[in-house]
């Protein structure tokens, strides 16, 4: 079974529309942006999408999840991905660079 087979769609969780952070980018356009570009580990949940306009009409959006801890009962936060959106007369353009440079 692949990991995508674990992936829990964003659009079918209704907690998550609660904790989007910031109303620049609609949440529904956000929410479907991330559920195409972010597949999640057996275990992983969002809990937190968070969104800042850093320059113009560009956005530093962070998600956030929770992971299983093996060590201990507590539950591990963190970033499970990082973008740079650009939203501009209602498009939503991915201006990330990733490792190699390029933008996605």
């Amino acid at each position: 079974m692949g990991k995508d087979a674990w992936k829990k769609s964003v659009r079918d969780n209704p907690e998550i529309e609660e904790h989007v952070v910031g109303n620049t980018i609609p949440d529904i356009t956000l929410l479907n942006f991330i559920d195409e570009n972010i597949s999640l580990d057996k275990g992983e949940r969002i809990v937190k999408v968070d969104q800042k306009n850093v320059f113009y009409d560009k956005y530093r959006v962070n998600v956030w999840v929770e992971r299983p801890n093996t060590e201990s009962c507590v539950p591990i936060y963190g970033i499970k991905d990082s973008f740079l959106l650009n939203y501009e007369d209602e498009v939503l353009e991915d201006h990330t660079i990733r490792g190699d440079g390029k933008c996605l």
